[in-house]
């Protein structure tokens, strides 16, 4: 072991830190474009990260960008495509679970639902996404139910989120005179 090996060693680490950190700013640039609404932006710098990057983040962000642009059938050929490689993916699940809700194919996203809370019984997003489902398939028993085991054994719930569930038990209730 020599100074030149122990100088390449440094650059090398140097190199992989800057990557990182290039990825990152990368990333969160690309979160930054498709909150902002800017979807055909987010699409070409998802394809951008995802070809430097290999980024599972980038590639649920342009699958996401497309349901923006009402590419609704892209966003679904992507999600499946992820979860052929991913198939316990909780973030993934969810998501395909809530453009089958937004198209009425209720049957099919409650099954993406119900493995998204088999592989990880904390998952908020799920659960709300469940109990939209039930309620749209008129099972307010059902969604009421999975409110409270919700509340009840999911662990530091965000404040936001209990508003979301307390508006949805409130409107169950409310409709149902």
């Amino acid at each position: 072991f020599n100074w030149t090996q122990a100088l390449i060693i440094l650059y090398l680490s140097n190199l992989m830190k800057k990557k990182e950190v290039d990825r990152e700013n990368s990333i969160q640039e690309l979160t930054a474009i498709f909150q902002r609404g800017d979807f055909s932006l987010a699409i070409t710098e998802a394809r951008k990260a995802i070809e430097n990057y290999q980024s599972a983040t980038a590639v649920n962000i342009l699958a996401l960008a497309h349901k923006g642009l009402g590419n609704i059938d892209r966003s679904i050929e992507i999600y499946e495509s992820l979860l052929a490689n991913n198939p316990s993916n909780t973030t993934f699940l969810a998501n395909l679970g809530n453009i089958y809700s937004d198209q009425g194919r209720l049957t099919k996203a409650q099954e993406l639902f119900e493995k998204v809370l088999s592989v990880d019984a904390n998952h908020i997003n799920a659960y709300l996404g469940l109990g939209n489902v039930y309620v749209m398939q008129a099972k307010n028993d059902l969604a009421l139910r999975l409110y409270e085991k919700m509340q009840r054994e999911v662990r530091d719930i965000p404040i936001e989120q209990l508003q979301k569930i307390n508006y949805r038990v409130a409107e169950i209730y409310r409709k149902g005179g």
